[in-house]
C-alpha cells in the first residue's frame, strides 16, 4: 500500500482478553468520565431515578392504569345493564345516545380497553419481579444508546426534556378528558340517581336547568353515534400510547435494588471475566476497484439526505400548523368569551364563530312588562338577540298579553317548549311547532297526551273521556275533590293515573287489572286495604304510591316478586310504621314518601 494519496479511517472493534485485567486499567471510555450520570441518561433517551423517586413514579403509572381499568369496567357495566333500568326511556325520547341494539358494542369496546390496562399492569409487575426490582420497560440494550457527544449532544439533551415534558402534558390532558371529567359528571348524576326506581324523580324532570344539563351532558357521557364510539376508542388508545412512552423514559439506576438478593449483583470489587481492549486498523477508503460501488453509495447517502431532509420539513410544515390551529381555537373561544349577555339567557353556552351569544335555556317573562307593552314584535326582538341555533328550551312565562314570536320557527334545536301563567293573544301559523322546522322537540306544556292538574276543586270527569282521548295519555289530578275513582277512567287506556292526596276510600278491582296502566298515584288518600287481585290478570307495574293512606294490611298479590319488579311507596302508613317497629321488613326502601305536585308546582 502506497503512502502518496493514502486516506486512512480508524476504527476500533471490540476485542475479547480472557485474561484477568490489571488492577490498574480502567473499561470506561476516557470522554464517558467527563459526563453525569444525568446527562449519559438523558443523552440515552430516557431519566434515571432512584430508589425513592422510582418508587413514587411506578406508583403513579401503576395507578393511572388501574384508575383507567376500573373506569372502563364500570362504563362497560353501565352500558350492559341500562337497557334494564327505566331510565332508558328518557334517553330514547330525547335521543341522547346511539341506538340501543349498538350497546353490546360499545360494552365490548370498552371492556377492550380495560383489559388493555389490566395487561399494562400485569406486564409491569411481571417485568419488576423479573428484574427484582421496581421498573416500568424492559432494560436497554447497549446497541440502542446514543453515543453523541458535544454541542449536538447537549441540544439533543434539552430536546429530550422538551418532549418529555410534552408527553407529560399530553398524558395529564388525556387523563384529564377521558377519565377525570366524565367521573366528576357521573358522580353528579349518580347522587341524584333513584337506584330503586331506577330513574331520576320526577322533580328532577320539572326542574328546568337539570333537564336542559342532563340533555346536554349525557351526549357527553353517553356514545352519541358510531364516529363518536370511534373517537372515544381513538382517545383511549392515545392514553395508553401516553402512558407507554411515559414508562419508556423512566429508568431505574445501575445500583441494585433494596428488594433483590445483593448476591446477584456483582460488587465493585469483583473482577470482570470479559475485557474489552481497543486496537487500531488502517484501511485505504477510496479503493480504486471499488470505485463504482462508491458511486452507488454516494446516490444512496444522497437520497438518504434528500429523503431526510423532507421529513424535517414535513415536521416544520405540522407544526406550523398546530400552532396557527392552537392560536386559532384560542381566538375563537376569547371572541365568545367577550359577547355580552342577556338577563334573559338562563343558561349561556359559547359557540364559535357566532355573531350573536349563545343561550341554551330562555325565559322571556312578562312579569314587569304592562299589557300595553305586550306588542306583537316584543317577544321577537328579545329572542332575536340570541343566537338561533343554540337554544334548547324556551320559556313564556307571566304574560297578560301572549302573542307568540313568528321566529319561532327558527329554532331548529328546540327540545321543549313551556308556556305558564299567561293570557294568549295569537298564536299564528307562522308560529307554529312543526316536524320540519323543529325536529329535535319532544315536549310542550300544552300537550294533552301529560295533563297535570294540581289543587283544585275537580270531583269528576266527562262519562265519554275515553272516547275523545288518545290512547297512553297520562293524567295526574292531585290535590282535589274526588271521593271515588270514575269508572271511565278504570277502563281508559291511560298509561300513567295519579288521584293522589283526595278523598277516594275504596279502590276498585279494575284498576289493577288494566293492562295499559303502568304507573298508579293514590297517595294521601283514605285507603285502608287493597282489593285482592288473581295473579293472571293483574297488570305489571312499574310505580305504585300508597304513602301516607291508612293502608294496614297487603294483599296476597304484594309478594316479594312483585316488589323485585315495581316501585312501591309506602311511607307514612300504619303497614310501614308497624313493619319497621317488628324489624320484620325485607324491603327498607318501601317506606319512602313519593314527591308532592304541591312541590313541583313551585317549580313551573
Amino acid at each position: 500500500m502506497g503512502s502518496e494519496g493514502a486516506s486512512v479511517r480508524v476504527r476500533q472493534p471490540g476485542w475479547e482478553e480472557t485474561n484477568e485485567r490489571p488492577a490498574s486499567s480502567t473499561a470506561v471510555h476516557p470522554l464517558a468520565s467527563s459526563k453525569s450520570e444525568e446527562e449519559e441518561s438523558i443523552n440515552r433517551g430516557f431519566y434515571q431515578f432512584s430508589r425513592w423517586p422510582l418508587l413514587v413514579c411506578w406508583l403513579l403509572v401503576v395507578m393511572i392504569h388501574a384508575f383507567c381499568a376500573a373506569f372502563y369496567v364500570l362504563i362497560a357495566m353501565m352500558y350492559y345493564n341500562l337497557v334494564s333500568t327505566n331510565l332508558i326511556w328518557t334517553i330514547i325520547l330525547y335521543s341522547l345516545s346511539i341506538e340501543v341494539t349498538a350497546y353490546k358494542a360499545v360494552t365490548v369496546v370498552h371492556a377492550g380497553l380495560a383489559a388493555a390496562h389490566v395487561f399494562a399492569i400485569i406486564k409491569i409487575l411481571y417485568l419488576s419481579l423479573r428484574q427484582c426490582r421496581l421498573t416500568l420497560e424492559s432494560p436497554v440494550t447497549a446497541e440502542n444508546l446514543d453515543k453523541t457527544e458535544g454541542r449536538v449532544a447537549s441540544l439533543k439533551r434539552l430536546r429530550s426534556k422538551v418532549d418529555s415534558l410534552l408527553q407529560l402534558v399530553e398524558l395529564a390532558l388525556d387523563f384529564l378528558s377521558v377519565i377525570v371529567i366524565p367521573c366528576v359528571l357521573l358522580n353528579t348524576y349518580y347522587e341524584q340517581y333513584d337506584s330503586r326506581r331506577q330513574d331520576f324523580s320526577r322533580a328532577f324532570y320539572y326542574d328546568d336547568q337539570s333537564l336542559l344539563q342532563l340533555l346536554n351532558e349525557f351526549k357527553l357521557l353517553l356514545v352519541y353515534s358510531v364516529p363518536d364510539l370511534l373517537q372515544r376508542l381513538l382517545l383511549g388508545s392515545d392514553l395508553l400510547l401516553c402512558a407507554r412512552t411515559i414508562k419508556s423514559l423512566v429508568r431505574p439506576t445501575t445500583h441494585p435494588s433494596a428488594i433483590c438478593p445483593t448476591s446477584h449483583f456483582p460488587s465493585a470489587t469483583s473482577t470482570p471475566q470479559k475485557t474489552v481492549m481497543t486496537t487500531i486498523a488502517v484501511v485505504p477508503i477510496h479503493p480504486k476497484a471499488n470505485s463504482g460501488v462508491d458511486d452507488d453509495d454516494k446516490s444512496t447517502s444522497t437520497k438518504a439526505r434528500a429523503s431526510v431532509q423532507m421529513a424535517k420539513t414535513n415536521t416544520k410544515m405540522f407544526h406550523a400548523v398546530c400552532i396557527l390551529w392552537g392560536f386559532l381555537v384560542a381566538g375563537a373561544q376569547l371572541y365568545a368569551e367577550i359577547k355580552p349577555v342577556s338577563a334573559d339567557c338562563i343558561i349561556v353556552v359559547r359557540p364559535w364563530f357566532r355573531p350573536k351569544p349563545g343561550c341554551a335555556l330562555i325565559e322571556l317573562s312578562g312579569a314587569h312588562v304592562s299589557a300595553d307593552q305586550e306588542t306583537q314584535d316584543a317577544i321577537a326582538k328579545r329572542l332575536a338577540a340570541f343566537d338561533e341555533d343554540a337554544v334548547s328550551y324556551l320559556i313564556l312565562s307571566h304574560h297578560e298579553a301572549l302573542y307568540v314570536p313568528n321566529n319561532l320557527q327558527n329554532l331548529h334545536n328546540l327540545v321543549g317548549l313551556k308556556m305558564n301563567n299567561f293570557t294568549l293573544i295569537e298564536w299564528g301559523e307562522d308560529a307554529a311547532l312543526t316536524q320540519t322546522n323543529h325536529p329535535r322537540a319532544r315536549f310542550v306544556f300544552l300537550l294533552l297526551l301529560d295533563v297535570e292538574i294540581c289543587v283544585s276543586t275537580l270531583s269528576d270527569v266527562p262519562s265519554n273521556l275515553s272516547a275523545v282521548w288518545p290512547p297512553g295519555a297520562w293524567l295526574f289530578v292531585d290535590h282535589s275533590n274526588f271521593t271515588k275513582i270514575p269508572d271511565v277512567l278504570v277502563d281508559m287506556k291511560l298509561t300513567y293515573l295519579s288521584l293522589s292526596f283526595n278523598e277516594i276510600s275504596t279502590v276498585p278491582v279494575g284498576l289493577f287489572t288494566n293492562h295499559w296502566l303502568t304507573l298508579i298515584g293514590l297517595s294521601g288518600n283514605p285507603v285502608s286495604q287493597l282489593p285482592e287481585v288473581p295473579a293472571q290478570n293483574r297488570t305489571a307495574l312499574d310505580l305504585l304510591s300508597l304513602d301516607s293512606t291508612n293502608l294496614s294490611v297487603l294483599p296476597s298479590w304484594m309478594d316479594d316478586s312483585f316488589f323485585a319488579s315495581t316501585v312501591v311507596y309506602l311511607g307514612d302508613t300504619p303497614q310501614c310504621d308497624a313493619t319497621v317497629q317488628n324489624n320484620l321488613l325485607s324491603h327498607p326502601r318501601l317506606c319512602r314518601v313519593q314527591d308532592d305536585c304541591r312541590k313541583l308546582v313551585q317549580l313551573l
